[in-house]
C-alpha cells in the first residue's frame, strides 16, 4: 500500500481512508476505555463514547480533541478538586476519550514512522507525540476499574511515549539508561534523581527563555515591528520546533520517574493479592514484633481543640514566640510596681525630692555663712576710705 506522507498534504483539510494496521498491545487495552472509531481528520464528538457522557459538540478537528485532552491533563494538575469525586473523574474520562482518538488518527494517518528522523517530522506534528504521554498519566488519576489494569495500559503508553522520543533522539541518555535497566539500582537512586533534578530546572530556564522571545515578539508585531515573511516563518518555526523540543525532554524525564512509581505500586498491590490469597480472600495483618511496635500508628487525641493546637504548631520557628504584646506586659509591670503608672513618669519619688531639698538648705546655709565672714573682713568702704588707694 503506498503511503502518503505527512509532507504531501495538510491532513486537516484532506479527508482519509484508515490504514489497516496491526493493533498493539496498547490499543488492544484502551478498547476497554473507548472503542474503535472510524477515523477521519475531523471527528464528532457524538462517536467518542467512555463511561463519561460527554457534550453534545459535533465537528472537533484532531487539533482541537488535542487541545481538549492537553488543557483538561492542565487543569486537572492544578485543580483544587478531590480526585475521587465525580466531577474529577468526569474530566479524565473526558481526557482520556479525546487523547485515544487522537493517537489512534495518528497510526492511522501514519504521521511518524519508524524509518524517518525528527528532521522529517513536520512541526505541527510533533506534539502529538505527547498524546501517549498525557495518556498514561491520565491513566494513573483514574480511581474507576482495576487498579492493576490502570497500571499495566499507563505503563505501556508511556513506554510507547519513550520509545518514540528514543527514536528521534529526543530522550536524554541518563533517561534511556535507566529505561532499559532491568532493575532499579537503589546505590544510584540519589545521584540519579540530583541529576534528573538540574536537567528538569536547565530545560525549564531555557523554555521560559523561548516563551519570552515569543512574547517579544508579539509585542513587536502589535508596535508595528514585522520582519519579512520568509525570515518570520522560519524564525516562528524553528521556536516552535525548540519548545516542542524541550516539552518532549522533560515529558521523558518526567515518564521514567513515573514507570518507576508505576512499577513500585504494582508490586506493592501484588503483595496484597498474594496475602489475600494465602488467608482465603481476606487481609490479616500478623501481630507486631516488639521492634515493630514502636512504629505503629498513634492514635488521635480525642479532643478536637488540641488536634488544632498541635496542627497549628508544626511550622512554628524553633524560637519561643512572644505571648503578649509590649502594652500588655507595660500594664503588667505597672501593677506589680516596677514601672510609674500613667501621669507619674516625669515626677521624682517622694524620698529623692526630700533629699534633694535637704541638700539644697545645707548649700544655702554655707553661702550666707562665707558672705558673712568676707563682710566682717572687709568692711564697707575699705577699699577708698582716707585715701588709701594713694597710701600704698
Amino acid at each position: 500500500m503506498t503511503r502518503i506522507s505527512p509532507r504531501q498534504h495538510h491532513y486537516k483539510g484532506l479527508l482519509m481512508t484508515p490504514a489497516k494496521i496491526k493493533e498493539s498491545q496498547t490499543e488492544q487495552s484502551l478498547r476497554a476505555y473507548v472503542p474503535p472509531l472510524q477515523l477521519s481528520p475531523h471527528f464528532s464528538r457524538s462517536q467518542i463514547t467512555s463511561s463519561t457522557r460527554m457534550s453534545d459538540t459535533d465537528g472537533l478537528s484532531v487539533n482541537e480533541l488535542y487541545r481538549e485532552g492537553e488543557s483538561t491533563f492542565r487543569f486537572l494538575e492544578e485543580t483544587s478538586i478531590s480526585p475521587p469525586s465525580e466531577e474529577y473523574q468526569n474530566r479524565v474520562e473526558a481526557a482520556i476519550a479525546a487523547l485515544v482518538n487522537v493517537g489512534q488518527y495518528s497510526r492511522s494517518a501514519q504521521l511518524f514512522s519508524t524509518n524517518e528522523t525528527l528532521e522529517d517530522v513536520q512541526t505541527t506534528h510533533l506534539r502529538f507525540i505527547l498524546s501517549e504521554y498525557y495518556l498514561g498519566l491520565l491513566l494513573l488519576k483514574r480511581t474507576t476499574g482495576d487498579r492493576q489494569t490502570n497500571l499495566k495500559t499507563a505503563k505501556k503508553c508511556l513506554q510507547i511515549f519513550l520509545n518514540q522520543c528514543e527514536q528521534y533522539n529526543l530522550i536524554h541518555e541518563e533517561d534511556k539508561e535507566i529505561f532499559h535497566r532491568e532493575k532499579p539500582q537503589k546505590d544510584k537512586l540519589r545521584e540519579e534523581k540530583i541529576a534528573r533534578y538540574k536537567r528538569e530546572k536547565e530545560a525549564s530556564r531555557r523554555l521560559d527563555e523561548l516563551n519570552r522571545s515569543n512574547e517579544k515578539k508579539e509585542r513587536q508585531q502589535r508596535n508595528g515591528y514585522i520582519l519579512t515573511v520568509e525570515d518570520d516563518t522560519v524564525d516562528d518555526e524553528e521556536r516552535q520546533r525548540d519548545i516542542y523540543k524541550l516539552i518532549l525532554g522533560l515529558g521523558c524525564t518526567k515518564a521514567v520517574e513515573e514507570i518507576s512509581a508505576i512499577d513500585n505500586e504494582a508490586d506493592m498491590l501484588q503483595q496484597i493479592e498474594e496475602m489475600k490469597l494465602k488467608n482465603g480472600g481476606k487481609l490479616i495483618r500478623e501481630p507486631p514484633t516488639q521492634q515493630q511496635s514502636q512504629f505503629q500508628n498513634f492514635t488521635l487525641l480525642p479532643s478536637k481543640t488540641k488536634r488544632q493546637e498541635f496542627q497549628e504548631g508544626v511550622f512554628k520557628p524553633s524560637w519561643n514566640l512572644p505571648t503578649m504584646t509590649i502594652e500588655e506586659w507595660a500594664d503588667q509591670q505597672i501593677e506589680l510596681g516596677l514601672l510609674p503608672g500613667p501621669g507619674t513618669v516625669n515626677q521624682p519619688p517622694q524620698k529623692k525630692k526630700e533629699k534633694n531639698k535637704d541638700e539644697e538648705t545645707e548649700e544655702e546655709t554655707r553661702k550666707k555663712r562665707e558672705w558673712d565672714d568676707w563682710k566682717d573682713e572687709h568692711p564697707k568702704g575699705q577699699g577708698n576710705m582716707n585715701d588709701n588707694y594713694f597710701k600704698r
